[in-house]
């Protein structure tokens, strides 16, 4: 909607309660909170800005930037697997994104396909901080979203910089791939193939392949944290070094084109 006091279209994400007011208890209150005061003490043009946060008759509200475009879910559900340089320039930006979150100590703990936007213009965005935490708060809370959880979150450690880049990992997977790294019926199940790397076959045959690429993709999903990406800064590097290779005069333009296409194609989803 059109803030009066800032002066342009935002966007509002808003929590009800069961009957429509406000949610009882303080723990979506504190949430909402958390996510506001840890976005808006930085700004990156890789990340949704986060302009405000409050309550009223109908419900715990937060205010961001509003970004017309679509997320990666979306993108790949509607056109298939994306080809690689597409995905390289799109997680490089996002790699970006989280290097300046890292710096400032925020681990997003969330990472995934449908946290990561592309507006018309081919700005890619992340987005929902909703579970971050500081990265010295020390928690080892099990939250995030099961699909594209680190081996660590599911057994309770504490995350890390590095959950975020196994998050990233996921992402880059479904671009290439179509497919979650990992899927099962249950919990129990997923957190098994999880723990033996059983991937997805299109996963596998991305790994056995072999190239940049391969070799990139592996070492975001090390399932020990220790052998995986320390630093997204190392991890945009090589992603650098991919879209390098791949000899396009002007890689942004290409994105800008590739997500003019996209649009087009898909039309806008508001967020």
């Amino acid at each position: 909607g059109w803030d009066a006091v800032l002066e342009r279209y935002v966007a509002v994400k808003r929590v009800r309660g069961p009957g429509g007011g406000v949610v009882d208890g303080d723990e979506t209150w504190r949430a909402f909170r958390e996510e506001a005061q840890l976005v808006a003490g930085f700004r990156h043009p890789g990340i949704v800005g986060v302009y405000d946060f409050g309550i009223d008759e109908d419900g715990v509200f937060i205010i961001t930037e509003l970004v017309e475009g679509f997320d990666l879910e979306r993108l790949v559900s509607a056109r298939g697997p994306c080809n690689e340089l597409a995905a390289a320039l799109i997680c490089y930006e996002v790699s970006g994104a989280l290097h300046a979150a890292h710096a400032a100590r925020i681990i997003h703990r969330d990472v995934k396909p449908s946290n990561v936007m592309v507006d018309s213009s081919g700005r890619v965005l992340l987005m929902d901080f909703g579970i971050a935490l500081r990265g010295d708060a020390g928690t080892a809370d099990v939250r995030g979203t099961p699909l594209y959880m680190a081996p660590e979150q599911f057994s309770g450690a504490p995350a890390s910089p590095r959950t975020d880049l196994w998050g990233l990992g996921c992402a880059l997977a479904w671009l290439l791939t179509g497919k979650p790294p990992v899927a099962a019926r249950t919990l129990a199940e997923l957190g098994s193939r999880l723990r033996s790397g059983d991937w997805e076959p299109e996963l596998t045959g991305m790994l056995e392949r072999g190239g940049a690429m391969s070799r990139l993709l592996g070492a975001c999903l090390e399932r020990n944290p220790e052998k995986r990406y320390q630093d997204a800064r190392v991890l945009q590097g090589d992603l650098g070094q991919v879209i390098q290779a791949s000899l396009v005069p002007d890689p942004r333009e290409e994105l800008s084109r590739a997500a003019r296409e996209w649009f087009e194609e898909l039309g806008e989803t508001v967020f």
